[in-house]
């Protein structure tokens, strides 16, 4: 999860506002702490905290992904699939 965000931010991070970005760090910084320890529902819980506070993030990627595939297509073409 932690990779992923990563590499999430990486690529589009100009789709998260300044608030929403320091957000996720926290949850990025959070969830790295507790994953170097034992205790596993810490490391649950903290990745479950990652996972929800990126979904709304998750989803505008997905938007931005659909819109790019989308885009110069005609409906017939994308019905066709």
């Amino acid at each position: 999860m932690i990779a992923a965000t990563v590499s999430a931010l990486a690529s589009d991070s100009d789709l998260l506002g300044a608030l929403e970005r320091i957000a996720i760090d926290q949850l990025l910084a959070a969830t790295r702490s507790v994953a170097t320890g034992t205790d596993a529902d810490a490391i649950k819980a903290a990745i479950d905290a990652l996972a929800n506070g990126t979904d709304e993030f998750a989803g505008r990627r997905m938007n931005r992904s659909i819109r790019a595939a989308l885009t110069g297509k005609r409906v017939e073409q994308v019905l066709s699939r």
